[in-house]
């Protein structure tokens, strides 16, 4: 936010210059307060960037509660927010490329390992992974919407079901390369 936003702002929240400076400091209080609740990761840096908004958005004449005005960017923000969070969770749980620093004996080792924890799996649970996590390039929402349907599951179940067959596999993984397998 400009010093110019900024000054805007508290012009906006109070005519007196300390009382806006106390009416800011409540309001960030109440949304940090807020976006806690939400369980958002740093809930400072989200009500800094609700205020940042509303200074950038200040109505020409509003007679409401000004806390109240804040609250609605606050829950775009939130929104927002959770997006981004999903979008990493799914990003996390991506399949990781095996990666080929330790020479191929070792990415030989992996692959076997691979093949022989998938072949505990039933071959309902080894296809849908298969499936699920496709090479490059394929359109992967048309794919998985197509399983689900198939399935006769939720896209959400799919996305579950597909995570815990995953998680299952790096554990037999993690044993196997271990030597425990």
């Amino acid at each position: 936010m400009t010093s110019d936003q900024f000054e805007g702002l508290l012009r906006w929240l109070n005519t007196d210059r300390t009382n806006a400076g106390l009416i800011y400091e409540n309001t960030r209080r109440r949304l940090i307060h807020f976006f806690a609740g939400r369980g958002r990761k740093a809930p400072e840096d989200c009500a800094d960037i609700t205020l940042d908004r509303v200074a950038s958005k200040l109505p020409e004449n509003y007679s409401g509660d000004t806390f109240n005005y804040c609250y609605r960017f606050a829950v775009y923000i939130d929104m927002e927010r959770q997006r981004k969070d999903r979008l990493e969770t799914v990003e996390q749980d991506s399949p990781q490329p095996i990666r080929d620093t330790a020479g191929a004996e070792e990415k030989e080792r992996k692959l076997a390992c691979l093949e022989r924890c998938a072949k505990t799996l039933s071959e309902t649970d080894r296809r849908l992974v298969m499936g699920y996590y496709p090479a490059e390039g394929v359109n992967k929402m048309e794919l998985r919407r197509g399983m689900a349907e198939q399935l006769k599951l939720s896209a959400n179940a799919l996305r579950i079901k597909a995570s815990r067959i995953r998680a299952i596999l790096r554990d037999c993984m993690d044993g196997c390369l271990a030597g425990a397998v």
